[in-house]
């Protein structure tokens, strides 16, 4: 069962688990079409191998659908845009 809400997601995501970023509006982002494991978990993020997180918290939005889920960043924060990943089992 794939998640359709942001508390779903949070219970889903496992440490271990893969997930690709697929689509971004940063199209020079240095992690697109790659694959990257979750190495740490959270309540508020995950921590990907090799460094970075992804916040639940900051983003405005989440939509979801099949096995993807976009997240999406208001002009106010550091981040504004999308960014698009997709499961991977």
């Amino acid at each position: 069962m794939n998640p359709t809400n942001l508390n779903q997601l949070k219970n889903y995501l496992q440490i271990g688990m893969s997930l690709t970023l697929i689509d971004t509006s940063m199209k020079d982002h240095k992690y697109l079409n790659q694959t990257r494991k979750i190495a740490i978990k959270q309540t508020n993020a995950i921590k990907f191998v090799g460094g970075s997180w992804l916040y639940f918290g900051k983003a405005k939005d989440y939509t979801f659908k099949d096995n993807q889920f976009t997240n999406t960043w208001d002009k106010g924060t550091a981040f504004s845009g999308f960014l698009t990943y997709e499961f991977i089992s």
